[in-house]
Formats: C-alpha cells, sequence, structure tokens
C-alpha cells in the first residue's frame, strides 16, 4: 500500500500539473503516460521529474538532502518499499516489521511533501 500511494501521489500531482497548465490533448498525452508509472525508487522518481523539467529533478534532489536526518534516508525508504513490495509479491519472506514500515511511510510522506511543493 506505501509503494501505491508513492506512485498513485506522483501520477495525481502530474495529472493535475497538465490540466491546469495544457491542452486537452497534452492531458491525454500526460495520462496516458502517468498511469504506467510503477516501480517508483528514488531514481525513477527523479528521471520522470526530469523530463517533465531539468528544474524540478534538481530542486527535488536538494530539498529532500536538506530534510533528511541522515543521508540517503528518503532515498532508502522508497527503494526499500520497492524492494520489500517485489519480494512479497514473490513469495519470499521479508520479515518487515510494522513499525518499519510505518516508519518508511512517515520519511516518504515527506517526500511526497516537497513534490506536491515543486510541482504544483
Amino acid at each position: 500500500m506505501v509503494s501505491g500511494f508513492t506512485e498513485q501521489s506522483l501520477r495525481t500531482l502530474l495529472d493535475e500539473y497538465s490540466k491546469n497548465k495544457s491542452s486537452p490533448a497534452i492531458q491525454r498525452y500526460v495520462s496516458s503516460h502517468t498511469r504506467k508509472i510503477t516501480n517508483c525508487k528514488q531514481n525513477k522518481i527523479l528521471l520522470i521529474l526530469k523530463d517533465f523539467s531539468p528544474e524540478w529533478s534538481e530542486k527535488y534532489d536538494k530539498e529532500v538532502r536538506k530534510i533528511e536526518l541522515v543521508p540517503n534516508q528518503i532515498k532508502d525508504s522508497i527503494d526499500s518499499v520497492i524492494a520489500n513490495r517485489h519480494n512479497i509479491a514473490h513469495g519470499k519472506d521479508v520479515g518487515i516489521s510494522l513499525g518499519t514500515m510505518t516508519a518508511y511511510y512517515d520519511t516518504i510522506k515527506k517526500a511526497i511533501e516537497i513534490l506536491e511543493k515543486i510541482i504544483r
């Protein structure tokens, strides 16, 4: 669910931006491509942002680094959620606790807040 939250948040923000800033034809194009966003590891998020605007990607990376208490905290949280999702989907035991997943979720919410500020 946390992985889906990340993907859906990014899709929604990009779709809303497109609806507010572009013609219906561009909106449809953007929407058709944002539906395909999956497995949002940190590097993929940066690449997607860069496709829209290199400044967005740079600003996101800068803002993430500014708020991290530990280096790569947000990247590690996002990437760990994706890795655990894949392991669970393939029937592997992940041994992740609710506390760890809650910490990942809290960290990822901060990344989504940064995305909201940049994209809106």
